[in-house]
């Protein structure tokens, strides 16, 4: 049994008695262990685990799915709590400093995370930089092939280097995917990368089907012509339930429910979904 807890996003659920903000984390239990996927940008999502009588005090992975503060700043409340993580799991150039441009303007969206704190509180951590991990039934993957033109990144997002601010590619973004008996079900932060993109490249190396996408497909930004040329790219990956959060944007929500095409719902905060 796999099962998906929604623990933040930007919306409440029928449980009022939960708080939610801009970021993402969710708690993923299967085949004996507990991953927690991204960790939003503060404590919130902890205070959320607590009223649903979910423990965090140890988790056997955490996985950042990038290093924007709204997916992994909170990766520093889990520690200073007292929480503990089996390992922590990042993607290559996790640690660059990521901003938000405007041409002249830069706002500094990082983690707030760097090596040295991760070795000030022993944490071991993993880079996902061979493409695919492989932990029990959960498969992670980076660096994902850029096949689908839908999937353009914004030009406001940089990161920096020695040459000044450049474009971000994301090469540090991480989904995860999880073995069902429908097919695959994959999990995804922003999809920074393109949800097509993430989707193809999990099917093509792991030579399955995609059963579920769960998460923010970062389609806020994106006219109908985008939204609908991901619709039928999603159909014709075969991909049959969207749970949709964070950074999907309402229009595009809207836009794929009245398609037709998908078991489509809002995963809010203290939302849960199971797949056999």
């Amino acid at each position: 049994m796999l099962r998906i807890t929604c623990l933040m996003e930007d919306e409440n659920s029928k449980n009022r008695s939960l708080v939610c903000e801009h970021g993402l984390s969710l708690l993923v239990e299967c085949d004996g262990m507990q991953v927690l996927f991204d960790c939003g940008s503060g404590d919130k999502f902890l205070f959320n685990a607590k009223k649903l009588g979910l423990s965090l005090s140890f988790v056997d992975h955490v996985v950042l799915s990038h290093g924007h503060y709204d997916h992994a700043s909170g990766f520093r409340d889990f520690l200073d709590q007292g929480n503990t993580c089996g390992i922590l799991h990042i993607g290559p150039g996790f640690f660059e400093k990521k901003y938000s441009g405007d041409g002249f303007k830069h706002t500094d969206l990082s983690s707030g995370l760097d090596l040295s704190y991760l070795h000030r509180h022993n944490v071991s951590f993993s880079v996902v930089d061979d493409n695919e991990a492989v932990v029990s039934v959960m498969h992670l993957f980076s660096s994902f092939d850029h096949l689908f033109e839908v999937g353009t990144i914004p030009k406001r997002f940089e990161k920096r280097c020695a040459e000044g601010f450049i474009s971000d590619d994301f090469h540090d973004e991480v989904a995860a995917a999880f073995e069902t008996e429908n097919g695959l079900v994959v999990v995804t932060g922003c999809s920074h990368s393109g949800i097509l993109n993430i989707v193809s490249t999990i099917s093509d190396r792991m030579g399955q089907g995609i059963y579920a996408v769960i998460g923010g497909l970062h389609l806020v930004e994106s006219g109908e012509e985008r939204i609908d040329n991901t619709i039928s790219g999603l159909k014709a990956s075969g991909v049959e339930v969207l749970g949709l959060c964070h950074c999907t944007g309402a229009p595009a929500e809207e836009r794929i429910r009245r398609s037709g095409l998908f078991e489509c719902f809002h995963f809010s905060v203290g939302d849960v979904v199971e797949f056999k």
